[in-house]
Order: C-alpha cells, then structure tokens, then sequence
C-alpha cells in the first residue's frame, strides 16, 4: 500500500480517495458526504473516505428519524446544540468531541455480499487502523445492552461486528445502500465532553449511558492527534483492501453541490 498526492486516472481505478476535512458546519457535512456518495455510485468519482469535524457542538440523526421523537428539545436548546439529518440511517450521535468518518463505495466489491459482511469488513479496516495508532480495540459479537433501538442514542448499545474497548462501544456507524453503491458514516469519540448524551432524549426515556461508550483518549491512555488518527485509520481501509491511498480534497463541483443542498430550506 502507497500514499500518493495526486494520481493519473488509469491509477485512480485502483487507489480510493482520501479527504481530510478539517471543522465544518452540520450541514455542510452531511451534504457532503451524500453528494460524494451519489459520485461514487455514479462512477464519477473513485472510493472515498472523509474524514472530518464540526465546527459547532451537534446531534445528528439517522434519516428516518423525528427529532421531536428522539430528542428532549428544550435540552438540545439549553445546550445550543445543531441537529441534523445523516443520509445514513442509526440513532442518535453527539458530535463535537469527535472525528468522523465516511466511507463511500461503488456497489461492485468484496463488500457487496450483504450489509452484514460489508460491516463487517468495514469495521476490520477501522481495527487495523486502530493498531497501527496504538490501540487495541475488538469487533462485538453481539448486541449489547438488551435495549430498545428506537429513541435510545447511538452509543447507548452495541451491535454486532462494532469497535468496543474493554467491553465498551468506541465507535459508532450507520450504514445505507444507494442505487449504484453504498455509505457508512462513523462517529469516533476523542474525549468526553460536557454534555452527557443521556441528557438529550425525553424524560422518559432517560438511561445512564456513559458507561457504555469509551473515548480514544481513554482508550490510548493519552490525547491523540485527531489528524494522526485519521491518517493511521485511512491506512488500515488501504491494508485492508490492499488498495493504494490518494490523498486529495473534494472536487470542486462536489462543493458546489453539497453548498447548494446545504442551502436549501
């Protein structure tokens, strides 16, 4: 597996793109990810991963959900947090504190026996991205939790084939298929913030959650640089999928398109 900067169209069949954004509003960030997916199954663009931050604290949900549904608003409020649809579909996630990934793939691929393999897959390209940054994280074998999915936030539960430490979900990933490919997006805490996630969902539905999750900085005993961990994680996918690795920035019609779905009421 290679870095390369930039890389002649013949080369770019055989190497997947790699995006590292740095902090961007809620918006633009799921326009983005959706806009770059639709290229990938359109064959307009090669493999890509993203990866990137937010530039305000935020709660992003899964496309199927309601926010007044799924979340205590009045607490959202209080908390001035952005809440925002994912293309992708899962739970609840609290961003801000975190790094998250995109994954964006065409429909032909070893990944394309079914969502649980592609998962699967998915998830041991993140483990070995992992060891090479120095932590050790396992795939779950099961559900955990014994809880409801519905309103209940991501990182209350986990799910077969996700990242846990000691027993405790690390990261969190929705996946959808398009017509023509496939999206999973991750959320990867870095350190615990102020706002507990079981603040956010209505009253009723309150659980203790903190103990279910971990962070990277817990589990590598250390902060870790975000862009490093980025960079260790897109060479584990490369690993994985003996692929070679070219770094770049979205296109510049890939902007305009998620800047106009962005600014859309």
């Amino acid at each position: 597996m290679s870095e390369t900067r930039s890389s002649s169209p013949a080369d770019r069949a055989a190497s997947w793109r790699v995006i590292l954004d740095g902090e961007a509003s809620p918006g633009f960030n799921m326009s983005l990810d959706q806009v770059i997916a639709e290229c990938v199954a359109g064959g307009e663009s090669p493999p890509t991963l993203r990866f990137y931050g937010w530039d305000r604290p935020a709660v992003s949900l899964g496309y199927h959900q309601s926010p007044e549904k799924v979340l205590d608003m009045a607490a959202v409020n209080a908390h001035a947090l952005t809440v925002v649809k994912r293309p992708t579909g899962g739970r609840a996630v609290l961003h801000g504190d975190d790094l998250t990934y995109s994954v964006a793939l065409p429909a032909n691929g070893p990944w394309a026996v079914s969502v649980t393999e592609a998962y699967r897959m998915l998830s041991e390209a993140l483990q070995r991205g992992f060891r090479r940054a120095g932590v050790e994280v396992t795939l779950a074998r099961g559900h955990r939790g014994g809880l409801r999915p519905g309103p209940l936030p991501c990182f209350a539960s986990t799910a077969r084939h996700e990242l846990v430490w000691n027993g405790r979900k690390l990261v969190g990933s929705a996946q959808r298929r398009l017509r023509g490919g496939l999206l999973q997006q991750g959320s990867i805490p870095l350190a615990r913030g102020t706002i507990r996630l079981d603040e956010l969902v209505p009253p009723g539905q309150r659980i203790e959650v903190e103990d279910r999750w971990a962070t990277v900085e817990e589990a590598a005993g250390r902060p870790v640089d975000r862009l490093h961990l980025a960079r260790e994680l897109a060479h584990g996918f490369g690993e994985q999928f003996g692929v070679s690795l070219c770094f770049e920035s979205p296109r510049i019609d890939e902007t305009i398109a998620a800047q106009r779905i962005t600014a859309t009421p």
